[in-house]
């Protein structure tokens, strides 16, 4: 079902879910999960009383630089440039005595990587080529920091800050970045 509010149309999606959600994609899309059954008058009563944020989040969404996933080519080069970036990222860890982790690549939809500390094991989204370096070497040791402390705390925080000083200007350079599935 679609519908429409004074400067925006939305999309919803009916699922089994409890509780209604809004999502705005890369795409400046509005999507709304609501639970089947749910009165098209109750969605949009929720959308409306939403509406502020939903324009603010769609204005960001248009400042944003969008990297389009199914147009990325990724290939041996790219992963070569990543595995480098982590081995030279790595060694400032060595006080924290982690094991050196496993690697993969994948395009993901909404993440720049992720860490499992329990296998050791780093994912880094193959869209990062396509950002800065600092963007990129930010994603690597925050993803490294996470096998020294697996949740997002002070302490996780304060690793990443000893190993990369300026982390805080990478991530703000990062998040001018929106990932898209399609186009």
């Amino acid at each position: 079902m679609d519908g429409r509010c004074e400067d925006f149309s939305y999309q919803v999606i009916y699922k089994k879910v409890r509780h209604m959600t809004i999502r705005v994609t890369a795409a400046a899309q509005v999507i709304v999960t609501a639970p089947y059954g749910y009165p098209k008058e109750t969605v949009r009563g929720f959308v409306e009383a939403k509406s502020g944020w939903i324009r603010k989040h769609l204005a960001q969404m248009q400042e944003k630089q969008t990297i389009v996933l199914s147009e990325l080519s990724f290939g041996e080069d790219e992963e070569r440039q990543l595995r480098a970036l982590v081995d030279a990222c790595f060694p400032a860890f060595v006080d924290y005595r982690i094991p050196e982790p496993e690697l993969h690549f994948r395009k993901m939809k909404s993440r720049w990587g992720s860490c499992n500390k329990a296998r050791a094991s780093i994912t880094l989204n193959q869209a990062l080529c396509a950002v800065p370096a600092e963007c990129r070497t930010y994603v690597v040791v925050h993803e490294l920091a996470h096998l020294v402390e697996a949740n997002h705390s002070a302490a996780f925080y304060r690793v990443v800050e000893t190993v990369l000083p300026k982390y805080k200007e990478y991530e703000k350079r990062l998040k001018g970045y929106a990932l898209q599935n399609e186009k």
